[in-house]
C-alpha cells in the first residue's frame, strides 16, 4: 500500500508515519505543502492520501479538486484532516473520511484495515 501524508505540521506528519508504519507492505511519502502533494499525485498512484485542509502553497481541497479534474486520484482513497468542522470539507468522490484534529491514529488504521479487506475481497 502506497500512502501520501501531506501536512504542514511536521510533528503530526511524523506521528502519523510512526503510527501507520507497522508493516513492510506500506510505502510512504511525506510532504509539508499542497504544491508538493500535487506534484507527487501527478506522478505516483497512491492507495491512500492523508491530507490537511490548510497548508501553504495549495490548500488540501485545492489539491483534491485539481487532482480529481486531471484524474490523478482515481485509485486513491483520501482522508482529510482539519482543525475545523469536518462536515465543512468540500465533497469529493475520493474522500472517504474527514477527521477533525486532534484525532486518534487508530481511526486511520481502522480505515486502512477495512480498505485492505475490501481490496482482498474484490480480488477473489
Amino acid at each position: 500500500m502506497r500512502i501520501l501524508i501531506a501536512d504542514d505540521d511536521k510533528a503530526l506528519r511524523i506521528a502519523l508515519f510512526d503510527a501507520l508504519n507497522h508493516t513492510d507492505e506500506r510505502e510512504f511519502d511525506l510532504v509539508s505543502d499542497g504544491k508538493a502533494a500535487y506534484a507527487l499525485l501527478k506522478s505516483i498512484n497512491y492507495d491512500l492520501v492523508i491530507i490537511d485542509m490548510l497548508m501553504p502553497g495549495m490548500r488540501g481541497d485545492e489539491v483534491i479538486e485539481m487532482s480529481s479534474i486531471w484524474n490523478f486520484t482515481r485509485e486513491a482513497n483520501i482522508i482529510v484532516i482539519t482543525g475545523y468542522d469536518p462536515n465543512k470539507v468540500p465533497q469529493n468522490d475520493s474522500i472517504i473520511k474527514a477527521l477533525q484534529k486532534p484525532f486518534d491514529a487508530q481511526e486511520i488504521l481502522d480505515i486502512i484495515e477495512l480498505k485492505s479487506k475490501e481490496n482482498e475481497d474484490g480480488q477473489d
